[in-house]
């Protein structure tokens, strides 16, 4: 079950909402979600990479300490000291970009799970009894998606949710004509129709994705790669099994998002790259401390 700590789901399904009036499809209306928060998030991604950046400097300098003094632990540690001074580094400086992207990360599976609650912002008390209807025509097997459920039987069965007034039983109706995909139906479980549908690209989607941007990290330096040997190198491959087992046990709506942050956060290991490099931030720095240095000795020249 998607848990939002902060109970930021209400808030973004406004958003999401917007966009699905524009698209008049939740396919797209995911994707454009998802880019929008990548977009409001993308200056605490830089700060993130900048605090990484700082982090390896110091590191690589702690070690060059630690070698020139591994036989005076008072001289290492001092210097050390000073040394953490002068970085200014903080060791939580990169805590909270992370955090707030894994609290938005809950708030927006909250979203696709709970679509009814935070799209359309039915009442609860409502939404509980209508799924207290769809649960019991499942002998009462109760699920995390029963309100995508709902929605999926919701025209054929209109009848028993009476409890839904006009607006809301026709905002309830366009919102499941709106999620078929190119063909592939949203509401529906990969599982129950694994080989009849185009369903089965979900689950193999998820996986891949995962897979794909987990391969472009290394390639791209931007994760440990200094155990990448023996077991070590299929240590993640449970990880994206379980992805695509997860894509597969549940409705496609939900494999679907994963997918989509997959996609946008490989775009993003992209630009962060090209333009925000861990390697190019530091040489960034090292050039303006050169230069500030330059100035102050032409300085001290002139005035001499």
């Amino acid at each position: 079950m998607a848990w939002d700590p902060l109970n930021l789901g209400p808030f973004l399904g406004h958003i999401i909402l917007w966009f699905f009036n524009l698209t008049n499809n939740y396919g797209f209306a995911i994707i454009l979600l998802t880019l929008f928060i990548k977009i409001l998030m993308f200056p605490l991604t830089i700060k993130n990479q900048k605090s990484a950046a700082n982090s390896m400097k110091y590191t690589d300098k702690r070690k060059e300490i630690r070698n020139k003094y591994k036989n005076d632990r008072k001289k290492m540690n001092d210097e050390i000291l000073k040394l953490s001074q002068k970085e200014g580094v903080n060791v939580f400086g990169g805590c909270l970009p992370s955090v707030l992207s894994v609290v938005i990360l809950l708030a927006i599976s909250s979203i696709v799970a709970y679509p009814l609650t935070n799209i359309l912002h039915i009442e609860k008390n409502k939404v509980s009894e209508a799924l207290k209807i769809v649960d019991s025509k499942d002998n009462g097997e109760k699920s995390a998606y029963s309100e995508i459920r709902l929605i999926k039987v919701f025209s054929e069965e209109k009848s028993n949710f009476s409890m839904f007034n006009d607006d809301e039983a026709k905002s309830i109706e366009e919102l499941s004509k709106g999620f078929n995909f190119f063909g592939v139906d949203l509401l529906t479980t990969p599982k129950n129709k694994f080989f009849n549908s185009f369903l089965w690209i979900i689950p193999v989607l998820s996986f891949s994705t995962s897979a794909f941007s987990f391969y472009i990290s290394k390639k791209l330096k931007q994760i440990p790669v200094q155990n990448d040997q023996g077991c070590a190198k299929f240590s993640m491959y449970p990880l994206f099994i379980f992805s695509a087992l997860f894509a597969y046990n549940n409705p496609a709506a939900v494999g679907f998002y994963y997918i989509i942050i997959n996609l946008i956060d490989l775009i993003q290991k992209f630009v962060m790259e090209k333009f925000f490099s861990i390697y190019l931030i530091n040489a960034k720095k090292e050039a303006s401390r050169v230069l500030m240095r330059l100035m102050e000795e032409k300085k001290v020249k002139s005035l001499s």
